[in-house]
């Protein structure tokens, strides 16, 4: 930089001057062209196909095909082992959304991103554990997203939890 050939434009002290300096070096004629002077041979033209991949994907990623659900009397049927994976069928006790966000599913701690085994029917699966929030988790399994909400835990043999009564109103 001592022996540099910009070090007498970096002493400028006169703003104007260095900012005409600037427009002199760097605009040059560019500014006087319109877009109608220049002459384009080609004009780009973009068309997406339906096969189009996004180049974002990681590769070897492909497009899941529709769930197609059979409808049977006006009603839709859902797929065999979907029909087991209901929000009833998970028993959330308790949460914990702290750093590491914890949830006691069905007796058992599990965290974000754990893979929970399921017996839906005759079939063993995993669903994933996607998301713990405030009250709810969310459990994955293939496109599908099941919400459980946290439910209290009553034992077998002890009574149901019951608030304790109000207090007496104060006499006038």
């Amino acid at each position: 930089m001592r022996n540099s050939p910009f070090r007498p434009l970096l002493k400028v002290k006169n703003s104007a001057l260095s900012g005409f300096l600037l427009l002199a070096c760097l605009g040059g004629g560019a500014c006087a062209q319109t877009v109608e002077d220049l002459n384009i041979a080609n004009r780009s033209a973009f068309e997406v196909s339906n096969d189009f991949r996004d180049p974002l994907l990681p590769i070897g990623w492909t497009k899941s095909s529709p769930i197609v659900v059979p409808i049977v009397n006006g009603v839709p049927v859902p797929p065999p082992i979907e029909a087991y994976i209901r929000p009833e069928a998970f028993l959330v006790s308790s949460i914990s959304v702290a750093k590491l966000p914890l949830a006691i599913i069905n007796g058992k701690q599990w965290g974000e991103g754990d893979l929970m085994p399921f017996v839906a029917g005759t079939e063993k699966i995993m669903l994933q554990v996607f998301a713990i929030r405030d009250g709810s988790v969310v459990l994955r399994y293939k496109d599908h997203k099941i919400t459980c909400p946290i439910r209290s835990v009553s034992h077998p043999g002890s009574p149901a939890p019951t608030l304790p009564p109000p207090p007496p109103k104060p006499t006038p």
